[in-house]
């Protein structure tokens, strides 16, 4: 994975995306109160992102980071914040 280093204007960017998609979660979740529907449509659509911008390499790369990293992914509960 990149070690690639945002700039303010790409942080921002990046808070205002998080915190977009993590109120239409919250949303969802309302609606359909299905969280694991959500998650996997989530995860199907990030993955297909993902397969649009990366190459092979980098693709399978990721897959490696985020199953060498999933310990630490910590739940979306109703008192998550956004940091």
């Amino acid at each position: 994975m990149s070690n690639r280093k945002f700039n303010v204007l790409e942080e921002a960017k990046l808070f205002n995306i998080y915190k977009e998609l993590y109120e239409k979660i919250l949303d969802l979740l309302k609606k359909y109160d299905e969280p694991q529907l959500i998650a996997s449509t989530l995860l199907g659509q990030g993955f297909r992102l993902y397969k649009g911008v990366l190459n092979d390499k980098e693709f399978n790369d990721l897959i490696k980071h985020i199953v060498k990293t999933a310990k630490t992914i910590t739940p979306l509960t109703k008192n998550t914040t956004i940091n």
